[in-house]
């Protein structure tokens, strides 16, 4: 009995481990992963994901548009071609344009053929909606164990996460101490939005200047 017991308890904790490196930011089993990059200047990329969708695109792209600045987007495949003419007005406004999957699912307990068919499948709806550069990769939610990474290094597509959520550190009633913990943490940092605000890119341009 005590066997079974500790048998359970190594596979509960492998289980938890496993878990806990599926949705680690910083680190994934093969290929290469980004969430930051290690500079002097204070500069940070800023991402959009889940989109494109016909009420928020607009939006989203009139903010890089009146900070004179470029963004990338993670494209959902679905949203694609539910929203073509918004993809397009992406494309040409001369953002970048990066794979976030077809069905937006966790990749964890994915196939490799299911993998390569959901990754596939959108950047050929990018490439068709006119993008031309190098199409990299963010995991829906963050989530990667094995075959996701395995393809990706297979295919020599690069992971890009994130190392900084704005609502994590910000919130509207932010302090100006909270802006230089927020600013040290800005040395070409990636920011990722899932939604976001005029005032909380205007806020976003302050802490980091």
């Amino acid at each position: 009995m005590s066997k079974i017991i500790k048998l359970s308890a190594l596979v509960l904790i492998i289980f938890i481990a496993l878990w806990q490196l599926s949705k680690n930011e910083k680190f994934q089993f093969f290929g290469n992963l980004i969430d930051r990059v290690e500079t002097t200047e204070k500069v940070v990329a800023l991402t959009f994901d889940d989109g494109p969708t016909r009420l928020k695109t607009k939006e989203f792209l009139q903010i890089p548009d009146e900070s004179e600045i470029k963004a990338t987007f993670y494209l959902v495949g679905k949203a694609i071609e539910e929203n073509i003419q918004e993809t397009k007005n992406i494309i040409d406004k001369g953002h970048e344009v990066g794979n976030h999957s077809y069905t937006h699912q966790r990749m964890v307990l994915k196939s490799y053929n299911f993998v390569a068919d959901d990754l596939e499948k959108t950047n050929e709806l990018i490439t068709e909606a006119g993008y031309k550069g190098e199409i990299h990769f963010r995991p829906p939610y963050g989530k990667k164990l094995f075959s996701l990474p395995y393809y990706l290094n297979n295919n020599n597509i690069t992971t890009v996460t994130w190392d900084v959520e704005p609502e994590t550190y910000l919130d509207k009633n932010a302090s100006a101490s909270d802006m230089v913990v927020f600013r040290n943490l800005c040395h070409f940092s990636i920011i990722k939005k899932t939604g976001v605000t005029h005032d909380s890119i205007f806020r976003l341009q302050q802490s980091i200047s």
